[in-house]
């Protein structure tokens, strides 16, 4: 990434810089009082400064990017990016964008863009063909920042914790084990729904010669009406 990168707004002129560590616990202490949290993954209860700042170190030290956005000598906002792949169906490796900021004070002034293109120069220096975004579901004003600036919907992350998911694969009252339970079973041994054992019932009773037509109710009820009235069938004998 680039240690800095100069952008010009209307109004103002953003300086984007690679974040010092004085910048990353003015970060820890932006994003604590503020209660933000990563853009991508699980979402997380607010965090203290200093649990901020251990996230942050842990960030750095895998290898992410941090630019910051400075005005006059303050920071108003940055931005958090990974390098990633290549992997899978993608030769050449990407920029993923875990994280973006713009202090309150600072927002709808052209920090984000500054920030966004700061990110964007870098990737096409380093010849990553895509930039990738996350953001949660309910941040619809960073989905509608995004989607003005071009990023599109691809797909849709499901997240679980570890352990829940070790408690559902275990479970055997879980439909999802239940059903690829019965497919492992032979035929026989699979449980079958009301309408499958009714049909099978059916197909048992014609083969061993039984009626399983349709029955005629008003045959069936005629005997117990001659039966009902004696006089009735002396008469007609």
């Amino acid at each position: 990434m680039p240690s800095s990168n100069r952008w010009a707004a209307p109004d103002m002129t953003w300086e984007v810089l690679t974040a010092t560590t004085d910048d990353v616990a003015e970060i820890a202490t932006l994003t604590a009082d503020a209660g933000a949290v990563a853009s991508v993954g699980a979402g997380q209860e607010p965090v203290t400064r200093e649990e901020m700042l251990h996230h942050l170190s842990i960030f750095r030290a895998a290898q992410g990017s941090i630019l910051c956005a400075h005005h006059e000598g303050h920071l108003t906002g940055f931005i958090m990016t990974r390098t990633v792949g290549p992997y899978l169906f993608a030769e050449s490796p990407g920029v993923v964008i875990d994280a973006l900021y713009v202090d309150a004070e600072y927002r709808r002034q052209g920090v984000g863009v500054a920030l966004i293109h700061a990110i964007a120069a870098a990737a096409d220096e380093a010849g990553a063909p895509f930039v990738y975004g996350a953001s949660s579901s309910s941040d619809r004003a960073m989905q509608r920042f995004l989607g003005q600036l071009g990023f599109a919907p691809v797909a849709g992350h499901r997240v679980v914790a570890t352990a829940v998911l070790m408690q559902n694969l275990a479970d055997d009252a879980n439909p999802a084990i239940r059903a690829a339970a019965q497919r492992g079973k032979p035929a026989k041994m699979r449980s079958r729904s009301p309408l499958e054992e009714l049909v099978a019932r059916r197909r048992k009773a014609r083969e061993v010669g039984l009626n399983t037509g349709a029955l005629d109710l008003k045959a069936l009820a005629e005997p117990d009406a001659v039966a009902s009235n004696p006089a009735e069938s002396n008469s007609v004998s």
